[in-house]
């Protein structure tokens, strides 16, 4: 999936969660009723976000002693938003080290959705080891989105929490602390139970999968969990911050789509045999937090160069990376 479409999702996907003020006998149910309300009185929010991957790659071959190498990721973001119409700029920095490939990308991104808010216009450069991309412009339209979340309107949208976008018989189980002056709240999920936003999606951007397609997406679903807690402040009823991690996740069911990925690229090597490859996946840690303000955001502007790029059609780069991944993933299954 392109970074473009990928960050107009997210843009509408990463909202506040609200909280309005509490009686002695609060309950997570009842903080997240009135998130509700008290975000309705946000006009505009700024967060920093920061991104932490520590990873491993065990690889082995005619039974010798695995090598190891170290995948590392660290990202720090800053992220505007703007909440009618709906404006969002995030700017930030990657590093990240690959088996022993260090680099650095920078990246700005802005998405606006338009005055009779029909479409969604999402603009992205990324500098790579000093290497500038430049602007690329995608519009999407507003039914797109509004379809893939199943809803109807902009305020519909903006009034989701994460329990209504989920199955009706998926019940998040929310644990609640009260600190000194704010509540912590915390559950943990698995990405199999989004699946039918994930299908939704696919459908929004005019897509399908078939059987055998939809049991891998669905397999790789099923070992993804995800951590997620927010810290509440119980004056000003907002969150202060958010903590995510996917740290729960079973990743054995991906070494099989990295080993025949890693067989494929060294198999074009003279006098490699990878016939009998194995890799192995080693999570540390893959975490997201972020801290946030409120109503601080008074204009975000586009850059004129990149407002002058021409926009093209997100959906035919989504299909072309939807079908490379599931040819490799259908490619691991197979040779497993």
């Amino acid at each position: 999936m392109s970074k473009k479409f990928l960050a107009t999702v997210l843009a509408f996907s990463v909202c506040s969660v609200p909280f309005v003020a509490y009686a002695e006998d609060v309950t997570a149910d009842s903080l997240l009723e009135a998130s509700q309300e008290a975000g309705k009185n946000v006009s505009s929010m700024s967060l920093t976000m920061g991104l932490n991957m520590d990873a491993g790659l065990e690889i082995s071959t005619d039974g010798a002693a695995a090598s190891s190498f170290g995948i590392a990721m660290t990202g720090d973001f800053d992220v505007k938003t703007i909440v009618d119409p709906m404006q969002m700029e995030m700017t930030g920095t990657y590093d990240v080290s690959v088996l022993g490939q260090a680099i650095t990308m920078d990246m700005d991104m802005y998405m606006i959705v338009s005055e009779d808010g029909n479409t969604v216009d999402t603009y992205a450069k990324v500098i790579t080891g000093g290497e500038d991309s430049g602007w690329e412009h995608q519009r999407t339209d507003m039914s797109e989105l509004l379809d893939m979340f199943g809803v109807s309107s902009m305020d519909d949208l903006q009034s989701m929490d994460l329990q209504d976008i989920l199955p009706d018989d998926v019940e998040i189980n929310w644990d609640m602390t009260e600190n000194d002056s704010s509540y912590t709240l915390s559950t943990a999920l698995m990405f199999s139970q989004f699946m039918p936003l994930i299908e939704s999606s696919l459908e929004a951007a005019g897509e399908t999968l078939d059987e055998e397609s939809l049991s891998i997406v669905e397999a790789l679903m099923d070992s993804l969990g995800m951590n997620l807690s927010y810290t509440i402040d119980k004056e000003s009823s907002l969150p202060l911050s958010m903590h995510m991690d996917f740290n729960n996740s079973d990743l054995s069911v991906f070494d099989s789509l990295v080993t025949a990925m890693m067989a494929e690229s060294m198999s074009t090597e003279e006098g490699v045999d990878s016939s009998d490859m194995q890799c192995r996946l080693i999570l540390n840690d893959l975490s997201v937090d972020a801290g946030y303000t409120y109503d601080d955001v008074t204009e975000i502007t586009v850059p004129a160069d990149a407002l002058a790029t021409e926009a093209v059609d997100p959906t035919e780069e989504l299909q072309g990376v939807l079908d490379e991944a599931l040819e490799a993933a259908s490619e691991a299954e197979s040779e497993s």
